[in-house]
């Protein structure tokens, strides 16, 4: 009676491990990893920054106005005149300039500036007050140093690469992210599995051990087949208790990866089993081609390749060609200043050239040797990531094969092993067999059917890391990278919900 109760108990707390309001499915435990995962949402968080930063270098290219406004007054002494007289004037200055700069490195300057001065005391001029007032085109075209749109957009290029990279490094965290959760969900189905295999393998032994007992009572079997029943039973309760245990524990670091509180249900799924065809030369050329690290890497070695380009520029004398033009202008009021400006022959140009070199270059000349070491160890490194990932490729292609081999023969040995428990039990019932055969004969079947469903789970979680490997994954679960400059969603991975 005693051991019914505790049979029962055993049955309860099964129950209660899927007892859930909504079941969660493979799919769903995925949209629900790429919409909750924190590290995700700080990566997007970190997407969004560097689109932010990238839209914002081209500001670069903003006209630039500077506007000035001054009032003051001076005193000096004016030595024109047969005597040395005072001079003491009062001024107003504006000044507005517009800056533009050009891909080519070259700067444009804009200026207008109007001055009205007038004489307090002395040394009173033909106009007084007077206006003064010059408009200047000038230009600054780097032939040597800072020449050319490489150096001009440098910051526009590098936070461009920098944005690109940071979208790859996200899609990376989400490949590892797809990954971590389908092989959790994997174990939990396999967990789940065992548990029913358990459970079958405990009803077994428990009526095998009334049998017995039966069978000892009238003397057919010696005292020992129950004492090995009675073990038998005992020890499939317990193997049930810690499946039990190790399901409920998948669960909950389920749970966590999720970001879900309640209490999580697994839905009635069987252990996926997709079907792949390996083609060794395309899963390497999508590798090299598709896989978010390599795409990471590649943006970072561009950016370092631009700035060693760059350094080799600024290691160049600096050779500046400048030219300008500007009217000028003069009258008693403002109306017939502006006048002057636009029709006086007031002119005046000039074009010249500005050289500068800091002797030895020892700054630029080291920088610029950095910046080569620096793009060869990146260069380097992205050449011993494609090696590995060469290598991921064929070892992923090989636990696929090695694993479709491994699941024929555990299903030819399940077989076998059901197929002699069947014939122990029918030999017991002619007392061929002993109840301690019987039991080692349901251990054989129980573990065939526990390899089997590791090997099916294995072979699960080999079709992922295949998928991983050739840089396939993200296109096979349907995921989708939200717009950073447009998304509200903390995330912005999703998956795709078209059928």
């Amino acid at each position: 009676m005693i051991r019914s109760h505790s049979f029962a108990l055993l049955l309860v707390l099964g129950l209660a491990v899927d007892a859930a309001a909504e079941p969660m499915t493979l799919r769903g435990a995925e949209r629900l990893a790429l919409q909750r995962n924190f590290a995700l949402q700080s990566g997007s968080e970190t997407l969004r920054a560097a689109n932010a930063a990238a839209r914002g270098a081209y500001g670069l290219y903003d006209p630039q106005t500077l506007f000035t406004l001054a009032h003051g007054e001076g005193r000096d002494l004016l030595n024109q005149t047969p005597t040395v007289q005072r001079l003491a004037t009062r001024y107003s200055i504006a000044d507005l300039s517009l800056l533009q700069a050009l891909p080519s490195g070259a700067s444009l300057n804009l200026t207008f500036d109007t001055q009205r001065q007038e004489s307090l005391r002395g040394g009173s001029g033909f106009y007084d007050p007077s206006w003064t007032s010059s408009l200047r085109l000038g230009v600054v075209q780097p032939l040597l140093n800072g020449f050319g749109p490489s150096i001009t957009e440098e910051p526009i290029i590098l936070a461009a690469r920098s944005r690109d990279a940071t979208t790859a490094g996200l899609q990376q965290q989400a490949v590892e992210l797809l990954v971590t959760v389908h092989n959790r969900y994997v174990e939990i189905l396999r967990s789940r599995q065992l548990i029913i295999f358990r459970e079958t393998s405990v009803i077994l032994a428990w009526n095998l051990l009334e049998e017995t007992r039966a069978r000892v009572a009238v003397g057919v079997l010696p005292p020992l087949d129950l004492l090995d029943a009675e073990f038998g039973l005992k020890r499939r309760e317990r193997d049930l208790l810690d499946e039990r245990q190790r399901y409920r524990e998948l669960v909950d670091q389920m749970a966590v990866l999720l970001a879900v509180r309640d209490e999580l249900e697994i839905a009635a799924e069987e252990i996926p089993q997709p079907q792949v065809t390996v083609d060794a030369e395309l899963d390497l050329r999508d590798a090299l081609a598709l896989r978010p690290d390599l795409q990471q890497a590649r943006q970072l070695l561009a950016g370092q390749q631009l700035l060693a380009d760059n350094a080799g520029n600024r290691a160049l004398p600096g050779l500046d060609l400048s030219a300008s033009y500007g009217r000028n202008g003069l009258g008693g009021s403002y109306s017939d200043d502006l006048e002057s400006v636009a029709n006086d022959d007031l002119d005046n140009w000039e074009v010249g050239l500005t050289f500068s070199y800091p002797l030895g270059n020892r700054v630029a000349e080291g920088e610029k040797l950095r910046r080569r070491h620096e793009l060869e160890s990146a260069r380097r490194a992205l050449q011993q990531q494609e090696e590995e990932v060469r290598r991921e490729v064929r070892s992923a292609s090989q636990r696929l094969e090695v694993g479709l081999l491994r699941l024929d023969v555990t299903r030819k040995g399940l077989e076998v092993a059901d197929e002699r428990l069947k014939n122990l039990l029918k030999r017991r019932e002619v007392g061929l067999a002993t109840t301690f055969d019987v039991l080692e004969g349901e251990a054989f079947k129980a573990q065939a059917q526990a390899d089997l469903v590791g090997d099916q789970s294995a072979y699960a979680q080999n079709v992922v890391d295949y998928l991983r490997a050739t840089g396939r994954l993200l296109a096979a679960a349907g995921v989708q990278l939200a717009d950073a400059a447009t998304a509200t969603a903390p995330s912005l991975l999703r998956l795709d919900t078209t059928p």
